[in-house]
This record gives C-alpha cells, sequence and structure tokens, in this order.
C-alpha cells in the first residue's frame, strides 16, 4: 500500500512538473530574443522561435547557435568555450550576464545572461526520485542578444508607456527610427 501511495505521488508531481514545463516553455518560446533551456553540459532541451530563427534564419553566419554534424542545434563554440560561462557552470551561482566576442579576442558581439532553473534549496532531487526530469542535474535558462541589433518599441508600448496621443506617438516612433525634429 506504501509503495501504491508513492507511486500515485510520484505521478502526480510528474504531472504538475510537466503542466509547469509547458506553462513556463510557453512564455519562453513568446519571448522576442534566444532563449535556451541546456543542461550542466551545455546540451540544448529546449529552444524557443527566436532561436530557431536565428540558427536557420537569412544570416547564420551571424547566430550564436549553429546545427552541429548530428543534426543537433549547439552553441556557436566562443560561446560555449567562454571561459565566464565555465567559471559559471562549476560556481554556485544563481544567474550572470557575459558579453561575448563573435571571434576569439575580438570586441564584444552578444550578451549572454545565463539563469539556474534548479535552485540549490529547492529540494527538488530528494523529493523527485530518479525518475523525475529534475533529478538529471542542474539545468539552465539561457538568454542571447546581439549587442548590434537595436530593439525598437512599438508603437503601441510607447503610447501606453507615455499616454501619447495618435499623433504624439506617430511622431515617437519617427524618433526612435531616427528621424529628426526638423
Amino acid at each position: 500500500k506504501v509503495q501504491r501511495l508513492q507511486r500515485l505521488q510520484r505521478d502526480a508531481l510528474q504531472r504538475h512538473l510537466d503542466e509547469a514545463h509547458r506553462h513556463w516553455y510557453g512564455v519562453l518560446d513568446s519571448l522576442g530574443h534566444c532563449a535556451l533551456v541546456c543542461d550542466e553540459l551545455l546540451s540544448i532541451q529546449f529552444a524557443n522561435r527566436q532561436a530557431y530563427a536565428l540558427c536557420h534564419g537569412d544570416a547564420p553566419q551571424n547566430s550564436p547557435l549553429v546545427v552541429d554534424a548530428a543534426g543537433q542545434m549547439v552553441l556557436r563554440q566562443v560561446l560555449a568555450q567562454h571561459l565566464g560561462l565555465r567559471q559559471f557552470l562549476r560556481s554556485e551561482q544563481e544567474s550572470a550576464s557575459f558579453d561575448v566576442p563573435a571571434v576569439p579576442g575580438g570586441p564584444p558581439h552578444w550578451c549572454l545572461t545565463i539563469q539556474s532553473l534548479s535552485g540549490k534549496d529547492d529540494g527538488g532531487e530528494e523529493e523527485c526520485g530518479d525518475s523525475a526530469p529534475d533529478a538529471r542535474g542542474r539545468r539552465f535558462a539561457l538568454f542571447i542578444n546581439s549587442l548590434h541589433q537595436s530593439v525598437k518599441p512599438s508603437a503601441e508600448a510607447l503610447a501606453r508607456r507615455f499616454a501619447l496621443t495618435p499623433t504624439e506617438t506617430q511622431v515617437a516612433r519617427l524618433l526612435v527610427d531616427g528621424m529628426s525634429k526638423q
């Protein structure tokens, strides 16, 4: 009876974890920049739509992601071997951010932000047992932004943020696009 109750509890926990993962993967998928979920070996377990667009888009040579010989999406070597990132993975830090060059020794090209998804005190491994997904080791969310890509706010965001009239919104949008006051 105890084994049956433990199995029911594990199954309920697994369903809850699966539902939470679907929810958060949906959130990550809706972001406008590259978002990944990786393990401690930097193997990509989830990539959002923007990550796929970067990897398979018009300019894959500028992408922080590449497709390896096995057809799997992986981090470009200069990102995966970045000293700061490697030190972070060996540490107990919860998050970090790095500016990474496109080529070793070059100027910063990407901003990489990493966040641990499995905290030290979450108790996940003890409660979940070996069959739960979080018992495989630490997992991380990686957010990658190009430092050379300008992000322009939408007209709707400008109007809401500053309570602009439609004409003021149009003028603000033109200023954002680089037009002068004249």
